[in-house]
């Protein structure tokens, strides 16, 4: 539903539609507006579901929350990309390529791109390309 509201236009070549393909990041925010989101997360990710985990960690490990947070929300993360979470896997990668909150360490984040590129994650195999890794 989301995807169907986001506006764009097809691409045309003197004036008649055309096939084209290019990469389009969407980045949404949740914001809670109560704590019922966060407890219903909390509980999936006790129940083992790595979903929730990877989505509560990413939530906590957010700008403009504590320290605490932050760190909890980092923990989730890892977490949910050891036990093979796709979206964690990039997520981690990132933060490896970066250095960001955590010390860089490209080894970490091209073994982490791979493992979600292997899942079908293809921003994690446009990552590895431009690491020099055609996947």
């Amino acid at each position: 539903t989301a995807f169907r509201k986001c506006p764009h236009t097809p691409a045309t070549v003197d004036g008649r539609p055309v096939a084209m393909w290019g990469q389009v990041q969407y980045v949404w925010t949740i914001e809670p507006s109560s704590g019922k989101m966060l407890k219903g997360l909390q509980q999936a990710a006790l129940d083992g579901n790595l979903d929730a985990r990877y989505a509560l960690g990413a939530i906590l490990d957010s700008p403009g929350r504590s320290e605490a947070q932050q760190a909890a929300g980092l923990k989730l993360v890892i977490s949910a990309a050891e036990a093979g979470q796709p979206m964690a896997q990039l997520a981690l990668a990132g933060k490896y390529e970066s250095g960001k909150r955590i010390p860089r360490d490209m080894a970490e984040a091209h073994r982490l791109y791979a493992k979600a590129a292997a899942q079908g994650n293809v921003v994690a195999i446009d990552h590895l390309r431009v690491l020099g890794d055609a996947h």
